[in-house]
């Protein structure tokens, strides 16, 4: 056993010195990688502030200009039906809504991928995809979702709030709003598996601020926020007049305005994938090599 062993060691010793200058090289590569995170992590927490700043000045303006605070009777769960993940996410969303009080609140009914080019084209809209083309149909499914529920928001004519099925509300929602177009309800949490590779080299966390990912004139994801009939009737007739895409690359400035609520009551519920993340998983899996 011991010549064995010894066989092994001057195997390994051997392996060690053929394979230096490769991992030379990718120590060297940390030590840049982990510099630019810094970096990146840094500007990270100067954009969040300063975004944070401006929302504020923002609800300030608000008041100032006399826009009046909105309570939001109508909310939406949008759930696929059909399907069971969903479900048991949506209900882990209701179960935090009723404990933080949040009122009466229904589910949607949401378009799967199977049936929402037909959506779209019912309403004449084209489709152009932003995105990661994997989960095209789903992303469909999402946008079509959302805009029905814009086309309700209008119909009623008053404000509605709309949830994501893996949307968790962590504190009570404000009875009033105040806002002119849209209000995110959210953070600004990702999933880490969702987020692109070009962000992930620098970033080694489950979570991250919008202002990396998307920028300031997003939207940061749909999990929850509040849309007036104002804001809806830009968005759809948006998207009327050039495509869809994303919803969560859709909605954003200047087409309508975007504030934040202070604080932020919702978040993401990062243990149940969503239902494009789980079809991109399954094409990936399919696919060849």
């Amino acid at each position: 056993m011991a010549r064995v062993k010894s066989t092994m060691d001057k195997k390994f010793i051997i392996t060690l010195i053929k394979d230096w200058p490769s991992r030379a090289a990718i120590a060297a590569k940390y030590r840049i990688h982990n510099g630019w995170r810094q970096c990146v992590y840094r500007y990270d927490l100067i954009a969040s502030l300063y975004y944070r700043a401006c929302n504020f000045i923002k609800h300030v303006g608000y008041a100032v200009a006399g826009v009046k605070s909105a309570t939001i009777e109508k909310k939406f769960i949008i759930t696929l039906m059909k399907d069971p993940p969903s479900r048991a996410t949506a209900a882990k969303c209701m179960q935090s809504i009723r404990q933080h009080g949040g009122g009466d609140i229904e589910y949607f009914a949401a378009i799967d991928e199977h049936s929402a080019a037909s959506v779209l084209k019912e309403h004449g809209i084209a489709w152009t995809s932003l995105g990661n083309r994997d989960s095209q149909g789903a992303r469909m499914g999402c946008f079509a979702s959302h805009f029905l529920l814009w086309l309700k928001c209008i119909e009623c004519n008053e404000p509605i709030m709309i949830l994501e099925c893996d949307a968790l509300l962590v504190r009570s929602i404000p009875h009033k709003l105040r806002f002119r177009h849209v209000i995110n309800l959210a953070d600004g949490k990702y999933r880490k598996d969702c987020l692109p590779q070009s962000v992930l080299k620098f970033l080694d966390t489950q979570t991250l601020h919008k202002e990396i990912y998307y920028g300031s004139q997003f939207m940061p994801g749909l999990v929850a926020y509040a849309i007036s009939p104002q804001g809806a009737q830009r968005l759809v007739k948006r998207a009327k007049a050039t495509s869809a895409c994303e919803a969560d690359m859709f909605i954003r400035k200047p087409v309508v305005d975007i504030v934040e609520c202070i604080p932020l009551p919702a978040t993401l519920n990062v243990d149940y994938p969503s239902y494009i993340e789980r079809q991109a998983q399954r094409v990936h899996k399919l696919s060849p090599g």
